[in-house]
């Protein structure tokens, strides 16, 4: 069966759905592949790094965007 980047110009996401857009077109991995991959990685990427809050003017993230990056980079 064709890939979801075979089907579409443009694949988009936010929160979760970013990554999962990633892996999809840029990527070019199957859904399989993708359900795969999120599956086994999504526990330390997913874990709250605190709640949004401000400091010194600045909104914290929820996440750990470092882990995210890495995770994606592994992928």
């Amino acid at each position: 069966p064709p890939k979801p980047c075979d089907c579409f110009d443009k694949i988009g996401g936010t929160s979760t759905g970013g990554p999962l857009a990633i892996m999809l077109s840029r990527l070019r991995m199957t859904v399989e592949e993708c359900i795969n991959a999120r599956a086994s990685r999504s526990d330390r990427i997913s874990q709250k790094q605190r709640h949004r809050v401000m400091i010194k003017d600045q909104v914290q993230t929820r996440f750990n965007s470092d882990e995210l990056e890495m995770r994606m980079e592994k992928i």
